[in-house]
């Protein structure tokens, strides 16, 4: 059994740089694979949604997975908060005591209880939380979902979750924008977006705040949204429309015009060109996977120009414009939200691509909206499996009694964390 050994924090780029260099160097299809967490100090929750989705597609292929648990309690505790064994059952159909290895059964029945869990008490630095914690808000949710009739329900189910009146208050007193974009022009338009997709069975949401404490006691740090489904990949839908000879642009959107500086990398992270992209490019068959990918990000790129299966959630929000109803603009809310609203950060995960889009940095002037970083995966690696969205955004909160907070504008500059 060949064997994945993580001693260093289970981030979502070290672990796939390591199942990239296994696979590598193997000449054949490994049958058997072992992750071993046993001396990993912390695992990240987008870590354990990538772990979801490659031990599921392996499950498909009657390939074996494995995990070792940590020796450590805390770290063990992440699985227990977030619901990671059963996310893992519901989206791979195997119990979670069959992929650990029988050693670590041990552990199984351990107390758990939130006021004795390091990593659960390390989030709550607003004592409101608890409760969130308590009902499981932040932990893996799975919904099940008709692949043939599309039915927002999973949307508006999900939206009015991050609406609770407590939740709305705990966003709005750490993030940089509106609590109610939170709900219906991020978590809105990507489960929209996610229930689009073609043969996907089941989709999971979760989040994560991760709080840092500078030297003036102020909160800095991230909240982390999470949502996959393990449907066919955005870019083979769009791809398909494209070779049918569909029309896949509902509108010009002029008047969102934008400028993309897209960084192309290699698997190793190492650049291999760099170019300018406008909104107003028009994929075609020729087109890369990569830049297909962000193309759905335009404003009026969509492989249902009629929109038939649109949705408008805009209960509780500030009035929106028209245009922003019309087909194959819920990507381009979306990012625009995080990126320009939150100052955060957005990536897309699915076959072999990864993209990342923030806001182009200062040096580049006013000749860019966004700067796009693409990578491309091994061809031995397998295709991701489904659709992994993953969202950043800053967090900011003054607790110095002597140091006033400084507002925050919407377009005020920010350094998101990489992904």
């Amino acid at each position: 059994m060949l064997t994945i050994k993580i001693e260093e924090p289970a981030t979502v780029g070290l672990l796939e740089k390591q199942i990239n260099e296994i696979y590598d160097n193997s000449e054949a299809s490994i049958k058997k694979l072992l992750f071993d967490f046993s001396t990993c100090p912390f695992i990240e929750i987008t870590t354990l949604a990538f772990l979801i989705s490659f031990i599921t597609q392996r499950a498909i292929k009657n390939l074996i997975t494995k995990i070792k648990l940590p020796f450590s309690k805390d770290v063990r505790d992440i699985l227990r908060v977030w619901d990671f064994p059963n996310a893992l059952k519901r989206a791979s159909g195997i119990p979670f005591s069959r992929i650990v290895i029988e050693e670590d059964h041990k552990y199984f029945g351990e107390d758990f209880s939130l006021e004795n869990m390091k990593y659960s008490q390390s989030i709550i630095y607003d004592k409101r939380l608890t409760r969130l914690l308590s009902k499981n808000f932040f932990s893996f949710n799975t919904y099940s979902i008709d692949s043939i009739i599309f039915s927002p329900k999973v949307a508006f189910d999900e939206c009015r979750r991050w609406q609770d009146r407590l939740i709305s208050s705990v966003l709005n007193n750490h993030l940089k924008g509106p609590d109610s974009y939170v709900s219906n022009r991020i978590i809105f338009e990507a489960l929209t977006n996610t229930l689009r997709h073609p043969d996907a069975k089941i989709v999971q949401t979760s989040s994560f705040f991760q709080p840092v404490r500078d030297k003036r006691n102020n909160i800095r740090g991230h909240f982390t949204i999470i949502i996959w489904d393990d449907g066919i990949s955005m870019i083979d839908t769009l791809r398909n429309a494209l070779k049918a000879g569909k029309k896949i642009r509902s509108t010009q959107a002029d008047e969102f015009f934008t400028k993309y500086l897209f960084v192309l990398k290699d698997s190793n992270g190492k650049k291999i060109n760099e170019k300018t992209i406008g909104s107003d490019f028009s994929p075609d068959n020729n087109c890369s996977d990569e830049l297909l990918l962000l193309t759905e990000c335009f404003p009026g790129i969509t492989c249902d120009i009629e929109g038939k299966n649109i949705i408008n959630n805009n209960d509780g929000d500030v009035e929106v414009p028209k245009i922003f109803s019309r087909p194959g603009m819920g990507l381009y809310i979306l990012v625009n939200a995080v990126v320009y609203i939150f100052g955060g950060e957005i990536a897309y995960r699915t076959k072999n691509i990864f993209i990342n889009i923030k806001k182009a940095p200062k040096k580049t002037g006013k000749n860019y909206d966004y700067r796009v970083k693409a990578m491309n995966y091994s061809e031995y690696l397998p295709n991701f499996l489904g659709n992994m969205l993953t969202i950043r955004l800053p967090i900011f909160r003054s607790y110095a009694p002597t140091v006033k907070p400084k507002e925050i504008q919407r377009n005020e500059e920010c350094s998101p964390v990489g992904l």
